[in-house]
């Protein structure tokens, strides 16, 4: 496999990895953001409901579209909500940037898959996809590790959780 398979397995990992790492995080945020349990757990559905109706779309968005173009753009909206979340002062604009990710979000996964659909030979499409699936399971699985060592920590809860996260993708953005 080459390069850019890796790094669209890489994509694929981060955004359920991110997800469940702010999710072992809600009891810190809870208490940072002076909130209650139920508003903070609003953020895991704030992500999900426009990642879920954006992504019936972005394929087919990306068919008319470069799929190259609405990748890296799918990446920076979803790299500006996590700084958001970062740099938050509130609940409110914590909830917002987490809709921003679901946005952004959206337009990486579904089309990351069709870039692999267009990349790869028909022969070899069902194992790379069958990885694609794997590198989620994996980002399921490993994110609450992290996300429990930074809700232990106040600056790192804030700051550090969200930001390696859009800076990696941000540094690979131009390798596709």
């Amino acid at each position: 496999m080459n390069k850019q398979i890796f790094l669209l397995a890489f994509f694929i990992f981060l955004g359920p990895f991110g997800g469940n790492t702010v999710l072992s995080m809600l009891h810190r945020l809870t208490l940072e953001f002076r909130t209650d349990m139920v508003v903070m757990s609003l953020s895991l559905t704030f992500f999900m409901i426009p990642f879920a109706v954006l992504q019936l779309v972005s394929g087919a968005l990306s068919d008319l579209w470069d799929r190259r173009k609405t990748l890296i753009t799918g990446l920076i909206v979803f790299i500006v909500g996590h700084l958001m979340c970062a740099l938050s002062p509130s609940i409110h604009f914590f909830l917002a940037g987490r809709v921003i990710q679901g946005l952004g979000f959206a337009f990486v996964n579904p089309v990351a898959l069709a870039i692999i659909g267009d990349r790869v030979p028909a022969s070899g499409r069902g194992r790379v996809m069958g990885w694609m699936g794997s590198m989620n399971t994996l980002g399921i699985a490993t994110g609450p590790l992290p996300g429990g060592g930074f809700g232990r920590n106040e600056l790192a809860a804030r700051v550090l959780s969200p930001c390696p996260h859009g800076c990696v993708w941000l540094s690979y953005l131009f390798l596709l």
